[in-house]
């Protein structure tokens, strides 16, 4: 099963051509990893192009920029040419589905609060709201 999935910020304006009867959008995305190593928050950025097609491909070019947050869901494609006697390759993602995502940060949400103080009211993903001290753990 081929299937590539990832979250990051494009690192340039995306590039949109006409390819036959169909458009073609080429940008690449800036993954960030945070780990720990000796008790220290490190950071170490991964880069990969993107390539999506038709429609999406003129939705791309028309809604995204530099710094652009997305998510891309398709699958790997490797490319290989030959320049001066030299090989190369690389590995794209041929994007399926491009989300347009925001990039401002999500505020964390606050439990609601019950009329006496003491008791806290937090709230489900279906929206009912639910006594903390209800909750069997």
């Amino acid at each position: 099963m081929n299937r590539y999935t990832a979250i990051g910020n494009l690192t340039k304006d995306p590039v949109c051509r006409d390819a036959g009867q169909n458009k073609v959008c080429n940008f690449s995305i800036a993954i960030n990893e945070f780990y720990y190593s000796n008790n220290e928050k490190k950071q170490s950025t991964f880069y990969i192009d993107v390539e999506c097609w038709s429609k999406q491909a003129e939705n791309c070019t028309k809604f995204l920029n530099k710094g652009s947050k997305v998510a891309i869901d398709g699958k790997l494609k490797s490319n290989s040419w030959e320049k001066n006697g030299q090989k190369f390759s690389k590995t794209i993602c041929v994007a399926e589905k491009v989300h347009f995502l925001a990039t401002d940060e999500v505020p964390e949400k606050k439990p609601k609060q019950k009329s006496s103080p003491s008791q806290e009211i937090i709230e489900n993903e279906a929206g009912e709201d639910y006594d903390i001290d209800d909750i069997p753990f």
